[in-house]
């Protein structure tokens, strides 16, 4: 195994947001007085993004009062039910349709919804600052999961560390499957599954040996945590060693596993949730709350600059 021996691989040089702002002249009214600034709708939202999220369902309500927003946080699996049902315009998740989904959708003749995406995060995997345990390959986590390898021989551990993981209706737990198990059955019997993210940390930090799941725009400027650096090879078989895990890096394609926080609309219009879904994408104060919370927001330039003591090694 490849052991970082630098923090601090890539510095983000800059970051200019691109200022298309959202503004008025992109009302449209519909039919019953509704607009993209006004009327009243439900949004669902995926659970593990909603306290992330609410943040810049505020920052619309605050600016534009005359549209009531109701946002519902449910599970992942949950919340794409109600919404291919018809039961909300809107839903802000984590992930994309799961197979059965997509099959459920071709056998009723319903196309892929509009789609807006609000920013690159990322599923990573975390530890308590005293553990040991600081650099994985994705070859031993998949191992680890699916094959349930041993990490505990990895690290000189007499104990094999617990892998906490949110429930298998979250995005977390979907994305494990789109990454890492690739079509196949988790089998780690070290293995605790909580009912969310929070439920996840709180295990980290009552066993310091345990090793958590979750996305890094709830770690990323969580300071009980550490985020493990994952190496990994590419589809063209290059090996790239494990890297802070670092906006820097998941622009470049230096981080094995990104996801996009995303917004689908049931009705491709320019109506109150098509307002919503572009304030969240290109509102330049939300933006700039991505980019602060540590992932990648869309609707963004990058300059990037390798650090001169960047090593491989």
């Amino acid at each position: 195994m490849i052991v970082s021996k630098v923090l601090g691989r890539c510095i983000l040089m800059s970051c200019v947001l691109l200022m298309l702002t959202f503004c008025g002249s992109q009302q449209q009214t519909q039919p019953g007085g509704e607009s993209t600034t006004s009327g009243s709708a439900t949004i669902l939202c995926d659970s593990s993004l909603y306290d992330f999220m609410k943040p810049t369902f505020a920052k619309f309500d605050s600016s534009y009062p005359q549209a009531k927003i109701t946002v519902q946080a449910h599970s992942a699996r949950s919340a794409m039910e109600l919404f291919l049902a018809g039961k909300a315009r809107g839903i802000v998740i984590a992930r994309g349709y799961l197979p059965d989904e997509e099959a459920l959708m071709k056998q009723f003749g319903v196309a892929k919804h509009a789609e807006h995406v609000f920013a690159t995060d990322a599923l990573v995997f975390f530890t308590s600052p005293q553990s040991s345990i600081d650099t994985l390959n994705a070859s031993q986590i998949q191992q680890a999961l699916v094959e349930d390898g041993s990490l505990a021989r990895t690290f000189g551990f007499k104990v094999e560390p617990t892998i906490a993981l949110p429930a298998p209706t979250s995005s977390e737990y979907a994305t494990v499957l789109r990454y890492i198990a690739q079509g196949k059955s988790i089998k780690r019997k070290q293995l605790k599954i909580f009912s969310s993210t929070s439920a996840v940390k709180q295990s980290v930090i009552d066993n310091p040996q345990t090793i958590g799941v979750g996305f890094l725009s709830s770690l990323a400027t969580d300071k009980r945590f550490k985020l493990i650096k994952i190496g990994f090879q590419d589809t063209s078989g290059f090996y790239t060693y494990p890297r802070t895990v670092h906006q820097a890096n998941i622009v470049m394609g230096k981080y094995p596993y990104p996801i996009t926080i995303k917004g689908l609309l049931f009705e491709d219009i320019r109506n109150l949730p098509w307002g919503v879904m572009t304030f969240l994408r290109n509102d330049k104060a939300v933006m700039e709350y991505y980019l602060n919370a540590g992932i990648v927001p869309d609707n963004a330039r990058f300059n990037l600059k390798p650090a001169d003591n960047e090593a491989e090694q």
